[in-house]
């Protein structure tokens, strides 16, 4: 999609912080902005069950405390000089990690959100959330409302830079027959 496409953004559905190092996502993420010319969405999650992270030895109590840890270390790797960090999940000695994204000084960061409580955490971290559809309209304008209440009340950014959006993941089908479209959208639910 990099190489075929101009404009579009390219998002990482989500890196699992959780159970994924910071230094690996970095680079993962500084070769697709760099390969796309500057169009990466950096999207993060900390995870929604425990089946994702029993493997990895993590308890679901306490995964947000070690994405926030991560996304702490993450943030500074993206600068264009060597880093350090020293929290209480990961540590990372002084290093330079390479390659750097094109985008400075990060790319855009996102959260994934499955519920009410990590759109508020999203807001005040000056992060931009992905909620997915599964919220009738009402419940998902309250969230959007909350967001917004939030980021301009409590906003202090975790990144070098914040990303005020509220984006909603959900299906929809093109097709040239509306009707056919209908039908495939319903198939799919």
């Amino acid at each position: 999609a990099s190489q075929r496409t101009k404009n579009i953004r390219l998002a990482h559905g989500i890196f699992q912080l959780t159970t994924n190092h910071p230094a690996k996502v970095a680079a993962h993420v500084a070769n697709l902005d760099l390969v796309s010319k500057g169009r990466v969405e950096l999207g993060l999650g900390e995870s929604a069950s425990s089946t994702e992270l029993d493997p990895f030895d993590v308890k679901f109590e306490d995964k947000r405390a070690i994405w926030e840890d991560a996304v702490r270390c993450l943030i500074p790797m993206f600068k264009d000089e060597p880093c350090e960090y020293d929290g209480p999940h990961f540590k990372f000695p002084w290093r330079n990690v390479v390659p750097k994204p094109l985008q400075k000084p990060h790319p855009p960061l996102w959260v994934a959100c499955s519920n009410r409580e990590t759109i508020k955490m999203a807001a005040r971290c000056g992060i931009g959330a992905w909620a997915f559809a599964f919220v009738d309209p009402r419940e998902a304008r309250q969230w959007v409302d909350d967001y917004y209440r939030i980021f301009r009340e409590e906003c202090v950014p975790i990144g070098h830079a914040v990303n005020p959006n509220v984006a909603m993941v959900t299906g929809f089908s093109v097709h040239p027959d509306e009707m056919e479209s209908r039908r495939l959208l319903d198939f799919r639910r």
